[in-house]
């Protein structure tokens, strides 16, 4: 909460879309922190969003992700994804002989 304390105190209202957003000078090197927790808060305040957050079930991850589609399992399929869908193969062809 400090961090979003600080932010929004170091931040300008900045007109997008017919609404206001916090914005901060792009010279500013806390600009990508104070975006994150801004939009973190925000996450937090809205509840249909809130539950679409997810822990990713990859072997030794834990990352959390925004489940917009309804059927994302795995924070990344790149990796997560991939090398569970490996794991999987593998025991189904060890199985086979």
């Amino acid at each position: 909460m400090r961090t979003y304390a600080e932010a929004a105190g170091a931040a300008r209202l900045s007109p997008c879309d017919g609404a206001y957003v916090l914005d901060w000078p792009d010279d500013d090197p806390r600009k990508v922190r104070f975006a994150v927790v801004a939009d973190a808060i925000s996450l937090l305040a809205d509840s249909a969003r809130l539950e679409r957050v997810h822990v990713c079930p990859g072997r030794d991850c834990g990352w959390l992700f925004l489940n917009r589609s309804g059927r994302q399992r795995w924070c990344s399929m790149a990796t997560c994804g991939s090398r569970a869908k490996m794991r999987a193969m593998y025991a189904r062809r060890l199985q086979e002989r």
